[in-house]
């Protein structure tokens, strides 16, 4: 299924750039000259992602992104913005709206490509979950005191982690992998429990 990117820029060789660049590719693009028809389309399209100029006419790609994160349905929306020779990036204010990255133009397609792509994936990865500790390693990485754990592992904390990895995975093992993937080796370890069993 193909998905869809918003762009919000009044410049027609902005237009076709981007949308030759998706050309063949999983997105359509719908491309808009204003903040205002930006607004109007969101709720008809429900992009997958938004690009907008920061120095659109009327309302500006960073009023665009703050209404994008706004939105009760939207917010999860990617909103990248784009800069240029008109007016180059206000990083603070592109943080404080919330926009997921930003592009300056004239940008190489292969850049864009990524940059879109990578935003769409982070967007459809599942958050951690906090609770979800598999191998109770959370001591080695947010210590009691609540500071930032160090750079660098210790050879302890390798060594926790390695006993955890190899306890969790002793049963796991056979059940989620060994019997697709190496049928042989769960055979072997099913007939050496029934000789063990046996010669009980």
């Amino acid at each position: 299924m193909k998905r869809t990117l918003l762009l919000a820029d009044d410049s027609p060789t902005i237009q076709r750039l981007v949308t030759q660049t998706f050309d063949g590719e999983d997105f359509d693009v719908v491309p808009v000259n204003d903040g205002e028809s930006a607004l109007r389309s969101l709720e008809e399209l429900r992009p997958d992602l938004v690009l907008a100029e920061v120095a659109l006419p009327g309302m500006t790609g960073y009023q665009v992104c703050a209404s994008v994160k706004r939105h009760p349905f939207l917010e999860g929306t990617p909103v990248i913005l784009l800069s240029g020779a008109r007016e180059t990036l206000d990083e603070d204010e592109a943080s404080r709206v919330g926009a997921d990255g930003w592009i300056d133009k004239p940008f190489e397609p292969a850049e864009l490509s990524g940059r879109v792509r990578e935003a769409v994936e982070a967007r459809s990865r599942p958050e951690p979950d906090p609770d979800d500790d598999i191998l109770g390693l959370s001591r080695v990485f947010v210590p009691p005191d609540g500071e930032r754990p160090a750079a660098s592992l210790s050879a302890d904390d390798v060594e926790t982690i390695a006993d955890r990895v190899v306890a969790r995975l002793s049963s796991e093992a056979v059940e989620g992998v060994a019997w697709r993937v190496v049928p042989g080796i769960a055979e072997k370890a099913v007939r050496e429990a029934i000789r063990k069993h046996d010669e009980h």
